[in-house]
């Protein structure tokens, strides 16, 4: 997944965490064994989001993914 944005009108339902953890299960099932994600402080509710799910904090970035913006970094290992 290289983007994931959600509209205004459908925040706070949950819907984001429910197509997260469905595209979390895909990785597993293609057999992925870990996730990575760059995002910025001001999406605040979504690392919230990512934290709950058992992403732990990188101190840099692991890829080079193209995008300058983003200074916060996430991992999380998958069982498989």
């Amino acid at each position: 997944m290289v983007k994931f944005y959600l509209l205004p009108v459908a925040r706070g339902k949950r819907l984001g965490a429910r197509i997260f953890d469905f595209v979390e299960e895909r990785a597993k099932d293609a057999g992925y064994t870990s996730l990575y994600l760059e995002t910025v402080p001001l999406f605040a509710r979504a690392i919230e989001m990512y934290k709950e799910r058992g992403f732990t904090f990188l101190k840099r970035t692991i890829a080079n993914t193209g995008h300058s913006a983003p200074n916060v970094f996430m991992t999380k290992q998958l069982c498989v």
